[in-house]
Order: structure tokens, then sequence, then C-alpha cells
């Protein structure tokens, strides 16, 4: 299986496809490694509990995570649907007792609108424990998709870290008689390093490769080393998120703490030290 890029930042302003461009990256993963991914996850997984004397459970599809709602029509009348991920309650075990959604290994993590998270201007701020999970995320095989308009605004520790930028140029969907859209066409200008980008942004430098993904089909009807392994794997009496995504009226019916989980605005206690709600009230 050809390797792929850790982490990967998808830039542009608005309308350049960004969205639909993690919905078809989303695609390749299901349909042309899905069963790798899957295999190789339940492998690991197998792999840690045997090692850590643990019970984790391994997936019970292709362990790609987005908190972007997708469906990819697989068979007939079925759809695959990613698990819901929470980008704030990303992160690695670091004893903090913080709620936390641990990933499976060898999964691949999609998260839109990535500037709302790691964004430069609160890099003083960044919880430790993500940007640890950004920097060591390869040594648990989880491959990274993430967007934002501007890429000089995220921070800068993630873009040092960065395997591959891409700038989006803009897209074209092509239509039958009807109107429906039967191909997408994503341009590009990708940057391999961010010194190169970084030249682009302030010198307008030619350091970048063009590029052009192709869809046949209508991608918009898909979405509205073991050696840090430990540093990954939940606290015992936890296990790996397999959460699905629920409506509206679903989630009112959870009970507070996990209703939480499933609000994708940033916590109080992202930036700061989390304490309990039992610990708040003695």
């Amino acid at each position: 299986m050809e390797s792929k890029p850790n982490l990967t930042l998808v830039v542009g302003v608005r309308g350049t496809g960004k969205s639909s461009f993690l919905a078809y990256q989303a695609h390749i993963a299901k349909f042309e490694r899905g069963e790798y991914l899957k295999r190789r996850s339940t492998e690991k997984t197998i792999e840690i509990n045997k090692k850590y004397g643990l019970h984790l459970t391994p997936p019970d599809k292709v362990p790609i995570y987005s908190p972007m709602r997708m469906r990819f029509l697989e068979g007939y009348y079925k759809y695959y649907e990613p698990y819901f991920i929470n980008p704030y309650y990303i992160g690695v075990n670091d004893g903090s007792g913080k709620p936390a959604l641990y990933v499976a290994p060898c999964s691949v993590v999609i998260i839109p609108e990535l500037q709302r998270i790691i964004n430069s201007r609160k890099s003083a701020t960044f919880p430790d424990r993500l940007s640890q999970w950004f920097e060591e995320s390869r040594h648990f095989d989880i491959e990274f998709w993430g967007d934002g308009q501007r890429g000089h605004l995220m921070d800068v520790n993630v873009r040092a870290i960065t395997d591959k930028i891409i700038e989006m140029q803009g897209v074209e969907n092509e239509k039958d008689g009807l109107g429906r859209v039967i191909k997408t066409t994503w341009h590009c200008r990708e940057f391999y390093n961010v010194r190169d980008y970084d030249d682009y942004i302030k010198n307008n430098a030619r350091c970048y490769k063009e590029t052009a993904y192709e869809y046949n089909g209508n991608i918009f009807a898909c979405y509205d080393s073991q050696e840090r392994a430990s540093d990954f794997i939940p606290p015992r009496g936890e296990d790996f998120a397999y959460m699905q995504h629920l409506t509206s009226s679903e989630r009112q019916r959870l009970p507070a703490e996990q209703a939480a989980v499933y609000n994708i605005d940033e916590p109080e206690w992202f930036r700061g030290k989390y304490e309990k709600e039992e610990e708040k009230e003695n």
C-alpha cells in the first residue's frame, strides 16, 4: 500500500471547493483503501490489547472520522458514514482528566474549518495534548486532513510538521441536461514543505506543483510507529470513539455530559485546566 502524507492542510478562499475536496478524500479513503485501513486498524488494536492487557474495540467499519456528515453509497440502498468526531476532544492520553475522544489506529481524520481550532492568534493557549497529537500521530498511523481559508493563520507548530499544503485554485462542476452534477474537477497548487508555502505567500514564489483531481459522479450528494502508541490509547475503562452522527432531536435526548460532546463550539476547558463538575461544586 502506497504511503500517504501524515498531515495535509487544504487552504483557499470561500467557494474554491475545500469542503467537497475533503469529501472526495474521504471517498478515496473508503473505496480505494478502506479494506486495508479497517484490517490494519483491527490488527493494531488487537496488538495493543495483547501488549497492554486491554479490551479496546476494533472498528466495525472503515475508520474515517469527521464532524462533517458524509454518506457514500456502497451497495443497494446501503450507505457508509464516517464516525463522528469533535475536534476539540481530540488529543493524547496525558493524564489531565479532560474529556477526550480517542481515534482508532490507522484512521483517517478529516476536519473542516481547522483554523477555528489551531488559530495562530491563540497559539499561546493551544492545548499541549492536541499539539502532541499532531506531532506524534504518524506513530499511530493516523492520516489527517484539515482545511481553512488562510494557511498562514494556522498554528505555526502544526504548519511546521505538515507534510503537504494544498491551495485550492478553483472547482469546476460538469452537469447533465437536467442540471445534475456528473463530474467535479479541483484545480490546486501543492507545496511539499511549509517554507515553500511561506515563500509563495510572502514573495509570490513559484515553488509549487499545479495539480488537478477529478471525481466522476455527484460529490455534493455525499455530504450536507507504535513507539508512542501508548499516548493514543484511552485510559483503562475507556475505549476508542465510534460515535454515530445524530440529529438535533436525538442529541436533545442525551444526558448533558454526552450532549456536550456533540456541541462543536470550543469548550471552556479547551485552552485551560479541566475540572470535573463534582470538583467545581466542592
